[in-house]
């Protein structure tokens, strides 16, 4: 059985094209006007076909990580992320101090990590970024 190719599916493409472009995108129906994470075909609210995305700021905060060490190897960090756009979502953190991380800490997309290995890749953000509108 060959691996599913993840440009097949529209929606998909388009959540990947918009990770490319550096825009973090989140379906929401336009049926029900619910966000939902991940991006699927049909809303998991109303059952009606999802074809419309909100471009989100890409931040938020950890809901729960786990940080794994490997002899060796950097340490990694897994951590749900509820987004400022009230979702939550499975990805990666980066950053200089992971050993760091804690619960409810404020986090912000990261890109270019993110368009390298194709998933999403948060970083923490540090004091002075919390103060700053951009």
């Amino acid at each position: 059985m060959q691996p599913m190719d993840r440009t097949q599916d529209p929606l998909e493409k388009q959540f990947l094209e918009g990770l490319t472009q550096g825009q973090l995108l989140i379906p929401i129906c336009g049926a029900c006007h619910k966000k939902h994470w991940y991006p699927r075909p049909i809303c998991p609210f109303c059952r009606q076909p999802v074809n419309q995305f909100e471009v989100s700021r890409g931040r938020g905060e950890v809901y729960a990580l786990t940080l794994m060490h490997v002899k060796d190897q950097p340490s990694q960090c897994i951590a749900y992320v509820t987004l400022d756009d009230e979702i939550t979502l499975l990805a990666s953190l980066s950053g200089e101090q992971l050993t760091r991380a804690c619960i409810g800490q404020k986090v912000e997309l990261d890109i270019a990590s993110s368009r390298a290995k194709a998933s999403l890749v948060f970083k923490l953000m540090n004091s002075e970024k919390l103060n700053s509108d951009d």
